[in-house]
C-alpha cells in the first residue's frame, strides 16, 4: 500500500532545518511528506522541496525577482496567492491526506493560504508562535477545519521543546487517518445555521428533520458558520439548505464586528435546495464595552460578558433587505423565505429589548418592500421560536424538496400562528 501524501507548507529559508525534522517524523509515522517552499528571502535550508518557491510566485502570476523586491505586506500576499493556486492544482492530482504548516507570523499566515485551500475533513495542522494571547482567528482558520497548534517556543532550531511539538503536529495529523465511516443518511443531509437567539427554533426544526430520515449538521453564525455550511454545500457535502440564522449578511453590510464575504451568494451559485430565514438580522454584533461610535443611543442587548446586540436602524434594515433579495434571486436552486413577522431574535421578540423600540418591524417592512414583484415570502404572524415558525419552516424545506418553486412572482401570504404555512 502506498504511502499517504502530507503536504508540508513552511519558509524554507528560514525553517528548512525544522521542517526536515517534521518530514522524518512524518516518514516514521507512514506518511509521505511533499514539501511546497514560500520562502522569499533566501534559499532552502538542509533540504530539498518538491515545489520550490519560484513555482510559487509564479502560480501567482509573479516571479521570485519581484516578489524580493516588494514590501514585505506585498510579498506575503503574492506568496500566499500562489501557495492557493498551486495547492489546489496538486490536490486535484495527489490528493493529499494531510497537511501541515508551520512558521512566525508571516510563515502561519502563508500556511493558511495553503490549508484553506484544500477540501473539510483532510486533516490539516498549523504550527506556530503566534498562537496564543489575544488573537483573532480569521487569518489563520478562515471557514476551513484547520487545528492551530501553539509551538510554545519559538520555531528556531532543534530542541527539546521545538521536537516535541513537531513530533506532535506529525502525530495529530496522521492519527486523523482514516476517517471514521458513517452510515449514508436515509435521506440526506442538511446543513442548518443557528445562534442563542435561534436555538428555540432551530432544535425544533433539527428534531422534525431527523425524525424523517435527515441528518443535520449545525453550523454557528459567528462569522464564519454560514460560509463554511455553504461552502460545504458548494461541494456537495450538504444536500440541502435551512439557513435560519443569517445575521452574518448584517455584519457584512453593516461592517459589524463579524464581517463577512458573499453570505447567502455562495450556495447560491449550486443547485442546492434553499429555505432562508432573516434570523438575527435585527442586530449588528459589537464588543462588551467598546461600540462603535455609529450606533450610540441605540437600543442594546448585554448578550454575554464578550457581546452586546445593538438594535439594527431603518436605514440599516433597508440596506441588508436589499442585499439579501439581491443575492436570493440570482440562485440557480429553489429558495424559500420565511419571515417570522413578530421577531427575528429573542431581543427583538414580544418581551425582548428591542421591543419598545420598532423591535424587528423595520427588517420586516424592508425586506417586504425589497421583495416586491422579485422573491416571494411566507410572512408568518408569530416570532422566530413560536413552534408556527418551525411549522412553516418544515413547509417550506418540504417544497425546496419537491422543487415546487413559483415560476412567476406570488403575492406574499401571512401564516396565522395556529394555521401551517401556505403561498398566495
Amino acid at each position: 500500500m502506498a504511502a499517504r501524501s502530507i503536504l508540508v507548507v513552511s519558509t524554507l529559508d528560514t525553517k528548512g532545518i525544522e521542517v526536515a525534522f517534521l518530514c522524518d517524523r512524518l516518514r516514521a509515522l507512514g506518511a509521505a511528506p511533499f514539501v511546497v517552499d514560500a520562502g522569499i528571502l533566501g534559499e532552502p535550508r538542509g533540504i530539498t522541496p518538491d515545489v520550490p518557491s519560484e513555482r510559487v510566485a509564479a502560480a501567482a502570476g509573479s516571479t521570485l525577482e519581484i516578489v524580493r523586491t516588494a514590501s514585505r505586506g506585498r510579498a506575503v500576499a503574492i506568496m500566499a496567492q500562489g501557495l492557493g493556486h498551486i495547492v489546489r492544482s496538486l490536490h486535484r492530482e495527489m490528493r493529499f491526506e494531510g497537511a501541515i504548516g508551520i512558521g512566525g507570523l508571516e510563515g502561519a499566515l502563508l500556511a493558511a493560504a495553503a490549508l484553506t485551500a484544500l477540501p473539510f475533513g483532510i486533516p490539516k495542522v498549523s504550527v506556530s508562535p503566534v498562537f496564543s494571547g489575544v488573537r483573532r482567528f480569521q487569518p489563520f482558520v478562515g471557514a476551513s477545519d484547520v487545528a492551530l497548534l501553539h509551538s510554545v517556543a519559538d520555531l528556531q532550531g532543534l530542541n527539546a521543546v521545538t521536537e516535541l511539538v513537531l513530533d506532535r503536529a506529525a502525530r495529530m495529523t496522521v492519527s486523523a487517518w482514516p476517517p471514521r465511516e458513517r452510515a449514508v443518511p436515509v435521506l440526506g443531509r442538511v446543513g442548518l445555521s443557528l445562534n442563542g437567539n435561534t436555538t428555540g427554533v432551530g432544535t425544533s426544526v433539527r428534531r422534525e428533520l431527523e425524525s424523517t430520515g435527515y441528518e443535520v449538521v449545525s453550523f454557528h453564525s459567528n462569522g464564519v458558520g454560514g460560509v463554511m455550511m455553504e461552502e460545504l454545500a458548494t461541494e456537495g457535502e450538504l444536500s440541502a439548505l435551512v439557513d435560519l440564522t443569517t445575521n452574518e449578511l448584517t455584519e457584512e453590510v453593516v461592517r459589524g464586528l463579524f464581517p463577512v464575504t458573499g453570505r447567502l451568494a455562495i450556495s447560491g451559485r449550486c443547485s442546492v435546495p434553499r429555505v432562508i430565514v432573516p434570523g438575527s438580522m435585527d442586530f449588528i454584533c459589537q464588543e462588551s464595552g467598546r461600540v462603535d461610535p455609529r450606533f450610540a443611543g441605540r437600543p442594546v442587548d448585554e448578550h454575554n460578558p464578550e457581546l452586546v446586540l445593538v438594535q439594527v436602524s431603518p436605514d440599516e434594515a433597508a440596506a441588508v433587505a436589499q442585499a439579501m433579495v439581491d443575492r436570493l434571486v440570482r440562485s440557480t436552486g429553489p429558495v424559500r423565505v420565511v419571515v417570522p413577522t413578530r421577531g427575528l431574535s429573542l431581543a427583538g421578540s414580544p418581551g425582548g429589548v428591542f421591543e419598545g423600540a420598532g423591535a424587528s418591524g423595520p427588517l420586516v417592512d424592508a425586506l417586504i418592500c425589497a421583495a416586491n414583484g422579485r422573491l416571494p415570502l411566507v410572512l408568518v404572524d408569530a416570532p422566530i421560536n413560536d413552534p408556527a415558525t418551525c411549522r412553516a419552516v418544515v413547509s417550506a424545506f418540504e417544497g425546496v424538496l419537491s422543487a415546487v418553486v413559483p415560476s412567476a412572482v406570488v403575492p406574499s401570504a401571512v401564516v396565522p400562528s395556529v394555521a401551517e404555512p401556505v403561498l398566495g
